[in-house]
């Protein structure tokens, strides 16, 4: 049930219109012609932190959040969801966790009025600024 919580999260804008997409995701809405044609590319929602971490955090020790809100918000800052292409899903770096794991794609932040470019986007204890 908390797995199904988390994605609904990850969600709450829109399946496809997170915060964070990846720049080949962002090239296929507009592509060279301008029509929007991404062709037979597929993309998909990609949980930046797995939700079976993030599961795992909070049942570890659910004790620990009961008295903390500001460690439950912790974790729950961790849902984060990123459209990816189905290769880039692929390549994404196995043993590597959250941001990590998109070592070498590139991710725009699309919450900034003009889409900022990051290579490796940067840690939760920095909001989520481009560096």
């Amino acid at each position: 049930m908390i797995s199904e919580a988390l994605w609904w999260i990850t969600e709450a804008d829109g399946k496809y219109s997170t915060r964070f997409r990846t720049k080949k995701v962002v090239d296929l809405a507009v592509d060279k012609d301008g029509n929007g044609n991404g062709g037979d590319i597929k993309i998909q929602h990609e949980h930046v932190h797995p939700r079976s971490e993030v599961s795992k955090k909070l049942l570890t020790n659910p004790e620990a959040y009961i008295d903390n809100p500001e460690a439950l918000d912790k974790v729950i800052e961790q849902t984060i969801g990123c459209i990816v292409t189905a290769e880039e899903h692929r390549s994404l770096k196995k043993g590597k966790k959250g941001w990590e794991r998109y070592e070498g794609v590139t991710v725009y932040d699309m919450k900034e009025e003009k889409p900022i470019e990051f290579i490796r986007p940067p840690s939760l204890d920095t909001l989520m600024k481009p560096s």
